[in-house]
């Protein structure tokens, strides 16, 4: 599912509308979160394999999404969020526009994410942060 409304000076609102389609939060605020401040997610994602890495207190994020075809990756502040979390890539240089990933957790897993359409600059045709798969917690080494 890829969210189609251009974000403006109402992009609280309407992210928090694309967000229910993953069953997170309506509401754009702390939550009591089920992610650890610093962990690692990892596994099998629809063709293909994701990792998602929490640092710095669970602040900041890192996603990566690999197949047969492609691999991407993006960086940017994280936002707990009901029963999941909201990775916030900022614009730079390369990419104008910020770019919104939803992610859903539910005891210690990933298990789907949901991108804005401004995702796109960071990818490829063959590859998007749209998945369902099951990224487990890593033990802490």
């Amino acid at each position: 599912m890829h969210w189609t409304t251009p974000f403006s000076a109402a992009r609280r609102q309407l992210l928090a509308a694309g967000v229910i389609a993953l069953g997170l939060s309506s509401a754009l605020c702390p939550a009591q979160a089920e992610t650890p401040a610093n962990a690692v997610y990892a596994g099998k994602v629809d063709e293909g394999s994701a990792s998602l890495t929490l640092t710095a207190g669970g602040q900041k994020g890192q996603l990566l999404i690999q197949s047969a075809h492609c691999s991407a990756a993006v960086s940017g502040d994280i936002t707990e969020m009901g029963r999941g979390m909201l990775l916030t890539v900022p614009a730079d240089d390369l990419h104008p526009d910020q770019c919104h990933i939803a992610l859903l957790a539910r005891n210690g897993v990933v298990t789907d994410a949901s991108e804005e359409v401004s995702c796109r600059q960071w990818h490829g045709a063959d590859c998007d942060f749209d998945f369902s798969g099951n990224m487990a917690r890593q033990p802490t080494r």
